[in-house]
């Protein structure tokens, strides 16, 4: 982290902050969803607030043989989109067959950075501040070009009492409840991990992070990441690391997780 510091996000965001409910985000939108419409309508209504001019939006189809339960909430969380009601332009990239989580949220990114160059990722149980939306917009304008920045987070776990809104930081963890990444950045990702067996033994870890604690802890979880037991976030925290990336957090969470 030390060829970067801290810093405000600056007169843009606090233009936008005065301008309240006028101001729109201009950058793409994706959203994840699939079968939980009472959380999704939440997400969307957060979505709403910010008015984005595309909406990019991914679903994963129905395992095969379940119950008219679960086959209707499908359906009731994509006819929310029929809500849409401000000038957007909405794409969809509905599953033919059942994918799982992991391989439809790679799939779905892949599918869209082919769109679009750079886009605010949200999953159907993350609503976000409007605040949210504008710290990503301008932390995407200004590493744009800046290869060294992976993505940027809508949350961050940390306690700070002297945290501020307007500040943010940069750590190596990629935090992916409500988040924001380039094409440029997500064409680094291996979803396979295929490199994780050769440097498994090779002390990269204990390099990369000094504790022995932390090592075998991080060994644990890659392992059973490649092995196909834990989520796609593991591989993305893996490609972040591999590559020597930083993400930005904000020093205030700007991102509720919504439960029903």
């Amino acid at each position: 982290c030390a060829a970067f510091s801290p810093r405000t996000t600056g007169s843009a965001a606090r233009r936008h902050l005065r301008r309240g409910a006028d101001w729109r985000v201009r950058t793409p939108v994706v959203l994840f969803l699939y079968a939980r419409p009472d959380t999704t309508r939440r997400v969307l209504d957060a979505i709403r607030r910010v008015r984005p001019p595309k909406l990019l939006v991914v679903a994963d189809a129905a395992e095969p043989d379940v119950g008219e339960d679960l086959l209707s909430r499908v359906r009731a969380t994509r006819a929310l989109l029929d809500e849409i009601d401000w000038d957007c332009d909405v794409i969809t990239d509905f599953a033919h067959e059942h994918q799982g989580l992991d391989k439809r949220i790679v799939s779905g990114l892949d599918w869209a950075f082919e769109l679009v160059g750079e886009a605010v990722v949200l999953e159907d149980d993350c609503v976000a501040e409007p605040t949210f939306f504008r710290f990503c917009e301008e932390q995407l304008a200004r590493y744009r070009d800046t290869p060294e920045v992976i993505s940027i987070a809508g949350n961050d776990f940390s306690s700070d009492p002297n945290a501020r809104a307007s500040r943010y930081r940069f750590s190596r963890y990629s935090l992916i409840w409500g988040w924001a990444t380039w094409r440029r950045a997500w064409r680094l990702h291996d979803p396979t991990m295929s490199e994780w067996p050769q440097l498994r033994d090779t002390g990269w870890l204990e390099q990369l992070l000094g504790d022995p604690h932390a090592v075998a802890y991080w060994r644990y979880i890659f392992e059973q990441t490649y092995i196909g037991r834990f989520n796609w976030d593991y591989a993305w925290m893996f490609t972040c690391w591999r590559n020597r990336r930083l993400c930005i957090h904000p020093e205030v969470n700007q991102i509720g997780r919504a439960h029903v």
